[in-house]
């Protein structure tokens, strides 16, 4: 890909952030309620009445993997929940959307590196894209094509469009590929390097009903529900 491709691909410098500081994680777990947890148990809620104390060694213990220090155990094991794509496909198990619930700390981690890697994001932002840049979504995509069309249509121009849709494509990426691309793109070192490890030692049960599934690691694929 990188023989092919490489001329295409966007290079940058490594981009730097911040050593994470207590008031960030404290300000973190106190915001963006209203999340389902991970198989940890623990809530959003639990997180914004830990005293300053426990938000101190939260910020000890992710400063440390950021700077190569695993993953605790109970934090790479995730739930990963089916959401039908179509109610009337139901008994198809290709037609559903696997959802992976990651735990609660890593998912506050994950948003608060991500809000202050916003001036790396914008170095490789495009007015083309509509996801993973802040501030956009399906919704601006669909909008801005339906006024296109709406303007030829009343110019009486003829107007063809294609459409293309990756079956099952975040099962099905390339991880050692994207964090290439993701370290040439300069994303932060202390950000790729644990993001890179959660990645990595991740496990997903899948969940049916009130039925947990046995611990399963993916060669490929990178969490469909994970901020980053």
């Amino acid at each position: 890909f990188i023989q092919r491709y490489g001329e295409h691909v966007h290079r940058a410098a490594p981009a730097e952030l911040q050593t994470l500081s207590v008031e960030a994680v404290a300000w973190q777990c106190c915001h963006g309620m209203g999340s389902a947890p991970g198989l940890d148990g623990w809530h959003d809620t639990d997180l914004a009445s830990l005293s300053p104390r426990a938000h101190e060694l939260l910020a000890d213990m992710l400063r440390a993997i950021e700077e190569g220090a695993p993953w605790p155990a109970v934090m790479k094991e995730a739930r990963a929940v089916l959401l039908p794509k179509d109610p009337t496909k139901a008994h198809d198990p290709l037609q559903y959307r696997v959802l992976t619930i990651t735990p609660m700390l890593y998912r506050k981690w994950a948003s608060l590196r991500l809000r202050q890697a916003a001036h790396w994001v914008k170095l490789w932002d495009d007015p083309a894209l509509h996801a993973g840049v802040p501030g956009r979504g399906a919704n601006d995509a669909w909008y801005s094509t339906a006024l296109d069309l709406e303007e030829s249509r009343s110019e009486s121009i003829h107007v063809v469009g294609g459409s293309l849709d990756i079956y099952k494509c975040f099962d099905q990426l390339n991880r050692p590929l994207v964090l290439e691309l993701a370290q040439r793109a300069g994303m932060p070192a202390v950000l790729l390097r644990a993001y890179s490890a959660f990645a990595r030692d991740l496990q997903a049960r899948f969940q049916f009903g009130v039925h947990l599934g046995a611990p399963k690691a993916h060669r490929a694929a990178i969490p469909q529900g994970c901020p980053l």
